[in-house]
């Protein structure tokens, strides 16, 4: 009866063992994934001018609070599939925010007083609408967001693509892009078209590797031996 105890105990161990080390393995590849992709969530909500100086540490903190979500939100799901990454659904709307609050501060405020507003500000709506979603949850109320019309949902989608493309040029370049007219502006200058070739042949890599290999870790691979 020992002998197939001890047996079962160490079977049991070894899968223990190679699901955490499954776990740990998706968790670097994941962070390989996101992290890049939170500094570019950086810089299209903080695209105004004013945020110019602070972008370094308005970019680990966008890390930092995107970590905080990702740990919370694997931690209390009831999914066991759960990881939480951040998405950009609400890009636009941080964004909107960020320049708002700028543009309404006028150019009598100092830069650090309109840092310190938007960020106090994003923290207390994104806060707020946590608890708007948790009490929907709560009441069952998720069905009414069905009711929205689908061109509305199409193109809300569609302008998240729009933002993320002015944040690519942004960060190719250094230069604060945030709408059409700024867009056709960097085009006028041959250098910031040069910059702007590596992330395009970036981008279309990374597609035809994620259209053409199934294997998980391609797309991984492709990011990390990029320069």
């Amino acid at each position: 009866m020992t002998k197939p105890l001890k047996q079962s105990n160490s079977s049991y161990n070894a899968q223990r063992f190679a699901k955490h080390a499954n776990s740990l393995l998706y968790g670097v590849v994941n962070a390989i994934r996101a992290i890049p992709t939170m500094y570019g969530y950086a810089v299209i909500i903080f695209s105004h001018h004013a945020f110019a100086d602070f972008m370094p540490a308005l970019s680990k903190l966008v890390i930092f609070s995107s970590a905080v979500h990702q740990v919370m939100f694997t931690l209390m799901s009831t999914m066991p599939f759960a990881i939480g990454q951040v998405q950009d659904a609400g890009l636009i709307f941080l964004s909107a925010m960020a320049t708002s609050i700028c543009n309404s501060l006028g150019d009598d405020v100092s830069p650090e007083a309109k840092v310190a507003t938007t960020i106090v500000t994003i923290g207390i709506a994104t806060a707020s609408l946590g608890v708007c979603l948790v009490v929907m949850g709560r009441f069952k109320l998720a069905a009414l967001a069905s009711y929205l019309p689908m061109p509305v949902i199409g193109g809300y989608l569609a302008f998240i693509g729009v933002f993320c493309l002015y944040a690519g040029l942004a960060l190719s370049t250094g230069l604060v892009i945030n709408d059409f007219s700024s867009m056709i502006d960097m085009f006028h200058d041959t250098h910031n078209i040069l910059l702007c070739v590596p992330g395009f042949l970036g981008g279309a890599i990374l597609l035809v590797v994620s259209q053409n290999f199934k294997n998980p870790f391609a797309l991984s691979t492709a990011i990390m031996v990029m320069p």
